[in-house]
């Protein structure tokens, strides 16, 4: 890229180059998917499922919430006995967040 400076009272035409590279993928937000299925049996317990991956390999929190409460970090089931919305919430270390919804009705 030509560019023309000032220099001791006069100009001067100088050119820069710039080499940016980048291996991978910067300020990218974790992606997610409840693999828990659409209809699950009413009264059993079911597991809470997700895959969960960052770009940046550094996911900090995976959180659950049901018709929007947030459930405890260490509940991993749920006993379904009518239809919930399920969110997934990932977290990365730069703040990133993607939540992504799922209705589940209950059979």
């Amino acid at each position: 890229m030509p560019l023309t400076l000032p220099c001791n009272g006069g100009t001067t035409d100088v050119i820069a180059r710039l080499d940016l590279r980048s291996t991978t993928a910067t300020g990218v937000p974790p992606t997610a998917a409840i693999t828990v299925p659409n209809q699950v049996t009413c009264g059993v317990s079911r597991a809470l499922t997700a895959t969960v991956s960052d770009a940046n390999n550094d996911l900090v929190s995976t959180r659950w919430l049901v018709d929007g409460k947030l459930l405890a970090a260490s509940v991993t089931s749920v006993v379904f006995t009518e239809t919930h919305e399920l969110a997934v919430r990932a977290r990365d270390a730069r703040g990133a967040t993607t939540t992504v919804k799922k209705v589940v009705s209950c059979l």
